[in-house]
């Protein structure tokens, strides 16, 4: 074989080398940002499911009303400084979750 012809092959088989290199930092690169964005779905869906709802705060106030505990179900809404429950912050509700759980419980 010629020597230029050999020095070319090997300049050619140099780049695709590098280029193979460069290929695998960007899979890693992709790969990395399919995990975070994978793990940010996950984390996000927790959040949502953790969510409590009106209607699920309603759902626990009136049971508990129904267990005998209406006067103290009045107390923890009026204590979130409301006459009804609608009128209350939706970001209270966890907080009034706990506190009706513990109705009962003393």
């Amino acid at each position: 074989m010629d020597k230029d012809l050999l020095m070319n092959l090997f300049k050619s088989l140099t780049k695709v080398g590098k280029d193979l290199e460069k290929l695998i930092e960007d899979l890693y690169a992709v790969a990395d940002n399919i995990h975070s964005i994978c793990t940010t779905a996950v984390e996000v869906k927790e959040k949502a499911e953790k969510i409590v709802s009106l209607e699920d705060v309603r759902k626990i106030l009136a049971g508990k009303s129904q267990q005998g505990f209406r006067a103290e179900v009045k107390n923890i809404i009026s204590k979130f400084g409301a006459d009804k429950l609608s009128d209350i912050d939706p970001c209270m509700y966890e907080e009034i979750l706990k506190e009706a759980e513990e109705l009962g419980n003393e």
